[in-house]
């Protein structure tokens, strides 16, 4: 968003957390199209949790990445960690470096927040990228974990 709508006090720069059952079903009826293990699937969806394009499903390999995310494979554990070129590619400034974000169980769903912002000749542009992780297998729960939020947002003066 512009400089002059980031600044209104109005703008909200944080998003509220998403009901992920939803998009997971989605990617699970993608899945279950298409049974390929590990496999890594990503949709890209609106502020309000509506699916915007169908889930994309490809094969993983044993280290893949996905948006600004490395992640390694190796048996039933999977690593999460956040890149610090993808990070730059998709909210620009501030710099983050590339860290372990969390190890990857079952059903346990992540959300990482990052914010940016970047200089263009139309203007200052603001970022905000809300990412939700679960990792899954064939044996749906009945209900989820509580999310865990990783807030990584810098203070964007």
């Amino acid at each position: 968003m512009p400089k002059a709508t980031w600044r209104l006090r109005s703008t909200r720069r944080s998003l509220p957390p998403l009901p992920i059952e939803p998009l997971v079903a989605a990617g699970l009826s993608a899945w279950r199209s298409d049974p390929i293990s590990p496999a890594i699937i990503e949709s890209e969806i609106g502020p309000d949790g509506e699916i915007l394009n169908p889930p994309v499903l490809r094969k993983a390999k044993d280290r893949d990445w996905s948006g600004v995310f490395d992640v390694q494979f190796s048996g039933d554990l999977v690593k999460l960690k956040l890149s610090q070129e993808a990070c730059r590619r998709e909210v620009y400034t501030p710099r983050r470096s590339s860290r372990h974000i969390a190890s990857l169980r079952f059903w346990e769903p992540l959300r990482i927040i990052l914010n940016g912002k970047a200089d263009w000749p139309s203007g200052r542009y603001y970022y905000l990228q809300d990412y939700h992780v679960v990792l899954c297998n064939d044996l749906t729960p009945a209900s989820f974990s509580p999310i865990r939020a990783f807030d990584l947002q810098a203070d964007l003066i």
